[in-house]
């Protein structure tokens, strides 16, 4: 009796240690979803930006070409 009473209690310890990790673990989890999300719209508002620097830098060599046909004819 005093045996199974032992394991009993190792086996309580035990469960105790994994419920503890298992809340531990579900807690970084949580985190680490609420991190990806921020990430990702850091990521889009950059992509917007450098789609706008794109498009302003493709427009670029249109403008040059008028800046110098406007010095050329002055």
């Amino acid at each position: 009796e005093d045996r199974v009473n032992d394991l009993e209690r190792r086996m309580g310890e035990r469960e105790g240690s994994f419920q503890f990790l298992s809340s531990q673990v579900s807690g970084v989890h949580k985190s680490l979803i609420n991190f990806q999300s921020e990430v990702h719209e850091r990521f889009d508002k950059i992509d917007k930006r450098l789609n706008g620097m794109d498009a302003k830098l493709d427009a670029m060599p249109k403008v040059l070409a008028e800046v110098i046909a406007e010095n050329k004819s002055s």
